[in-house]
């Protein structure tokens, strides 16, 4: 018989699933352990781990879905950009929304979880769906303005901007580097917006898109309070959760836009390919969102946040190859500040959470002091 003698468990929190886990430790030359939940994120491992498992939990696997998330992104934008020539940017909020409603819904009975949530989180996953439906609004209303590269990349200030809000909001302490750099991004965007101020001629031309260029930046805004709230909240909820209720405001709000209020008129899809462009958009954007969260299991913050650049690399791509559109000295010049922003930051993270523990070995940690302690009393 087996001796059991030198193995025990130890219990935590999977934040990928909120299921509590049972991690196994086996006292041998060689450390093994092992996690009773198939979805738990395997967080720490040593030797004697099938290198099946190891590859799946691998950061280069997250950072591809993260790659396929931008690719998938960059398609929903440029097909926005396409539709908003013909239909308006309330009508394409609302067929995504929906798309996002029965994937999030049907995903999540799939793997057998409350769409809902816990009743103590319906108003802050209200908040943070609507804060998210609103910046997603306000990108797609930017890109009826203005060209696609110029919009995504003052969307995806969102790193400067979560950090400056945080700041404010959470008290959140704002070191040198990232307040250097927060505001170092902001300037990038001041470039390719072309303010009058800064960019009037001696005949008097500015750009006349300049005021456009706030709907994108107030949209990276909205993002960055649904990411603080999903802090405040916890990272235990199951994203398809924060999928279904994104959903559910972005179609509350584009529902009243068009049909209560009618802040602009719906038209009917024309053709087989209008009704494949609006598909295409539901598809893409909900795809990008599950393979853009799974891919925040598998690697750390600094790697996704540089990873977002991917998406102004596609945005450029497509902008000039697809849609002519050729980009400005200062747009090229304030791109090149807000990646090299973000991707300072990125740095920055990762250097980070390779100092901190891991949270099984936290959790590990916390047990032992409590067995330490225990023994202690009863000594």
């Amino acid at each position: 018989m087996e001796d059991d003698s030198n193995i025990s468990n130890k219990t935590t929190i999977d934040s990928y699933s909120g299921k509590s886990i049972t991690i196994y430790l086996e006292s041998s030359e060689s450390e093994s352990i092992s996690i009773d939940d198939e979805n738990a994120s395997l967080l720490r491992h040593n030797t004697n781990i099938n290198p099946l498992i190891k590859k799946e939990h691998s950061e280069n696997y997250g950072l591809i879905l993260m790659a396929l998330s931008a690719l998938a992104f960059s398609i929903m934008s440029l097909c926005v950009r396409v539709e908003n020539k013909k239909y308006p940017f309330f009508q394409t909020v609302f067929a995504r929304s929906i798309f996002q409603i029965f994937g999030s819904y049907i995903g999540c009975k799939i793997i057998r979880i409350n769409p809902w949530g816990q009743p103590e989180h319906y108003f802050l996953l209200l908040c943070r769906g609507a804060c998210s439906a609103i910046g997603i609004i306000l990108y797609f209303s930017g890109l009826s303005h203005l060209p696609l590269v110029d919009n995504t990349v003052i969307y995806f200030t969102g790193p400067a901007v979560t950090s400056l809000i945080a700041w404010f909001i959470l008290d959140d302490r704002l070191t040198t580097l990232n307040g250097f750099l927060s505001v170092f991004s902001l300037f990038g965007v001041v470039l390719i917006s072309e303010p009058q101020l800064l960019f009037q001629g001696d005949d008097n031309s500015s750009n006349p898109c300049s005021v456009y260029f706030l709907l994108p930046l107030f949209g990276a805004c909205m993002g960055s309070f649904a990411y603080i709230i999903i802090r405040y909240i916890g990272m235990g909820i199951h994203y398809l959760v924060h999928i279904f209720y994104f959903g559910i405001a972005s179609t509350i709000i584009s529902f009243f836009a068009l049909f209560i209020f009618h802040v602009q008129d719906p038209i009917m899809p024309e053709s087989t390919t209008d009704w494949l462009i609006h598909i295409v958009i539901g598809v893409s954007a909900f795809v990008s969102q599950c393979l853009f969260n799974r891919g925040l299991q598998f690697c750390s913050t600094g790697p996704g946040t540089m990873m977002g650049n991917l998406n102004i690399v596609f945005a450029y791509i497509f902008g000039i190859i697809i849609l002519g559109e050729i980009p400005k000295w200062n747009s090229i010049i304030g791109t090149l500040i807000i990646i090299c922003s973000s991707i300072g930051m990125g740095i920055k993270y990762f250097i980070k959470k390779e100092k901190e523990p891991t949270n099984i070995a936290v959790a590990i940690s916390i047990d032992e002091e409590y067995d330490d302690n225990l023994s202690d009393t009863n000594l």
